[in-house]
């Protein structure tokens, strides 16, 4: 198999797990720039390691989709060399594999920060590449906010 048809069939198979992910984590492993913002309110410890946990689980995910190490997964070097030939089936795997536990660290946190009364929210930017047509994320930044219950539902 050539290189290149094995590289678009590893993107095609990381862009179908994402669908999966939570809209944060998605849109934060993808978009060009990301940022976050720490809550203007006070939280408890248990609210800190959900919100450390989501943004790991973003950066990991970010990791896996732009090749980078989970270190430097906001693109200060260059991108991690390409693997030999021979291991490019095992690396392709272990991307699959790394983006499927970042995918329910993430989901996990969120229902925690649900659960301790946080809502994670993303706000994006986008533009339409005008050679193909496409949108393309450009920026995302997560936040927090507190939760605010439905008191119609009794």
């Amino acid at each position: 198999m050539k290189s290149h048809d094995l590289e678009n069939r590893i993107a095609a198979a990381l862009r179908q797990r994402l669908l999966a992910a939570p809209a944060e984590l998605r849109a934060m492993a993808t978009a060009e720039m990301v940022d976050w913002q720490a809550p203007e309110f006070e939280s408890e410890k248990a609210q800190q390691e959900a919100m450390h946990s989501l943004l790991r689980a973003c950066i990991d995910a970010r990791a896996v989709i732009f090749g980078r190490s989970a270190d430097n997964a906001l693109g200060n070097e260059e991108r991690v060399p390409q693997a030999h030939r021979k291991l490019r089936w095992s690396v392709a795997s272990e991307r699959l594999l790394a983006l499927d536990r970042a995918i329910a660290v993430g989901i996990r946190a969120g229902r925690i920060l649900r659960q301790r009364g946080l809502k994670p929210t993303i706000t994006t930017t986008e533009r339409v590449d005008l050679a193909t047509g496409e949108i393309i994320l450009t920026r995302a930044e997560l936040r927090f906010r507190r939760r605010v219950a439905d008191r119609r539902a009794a």
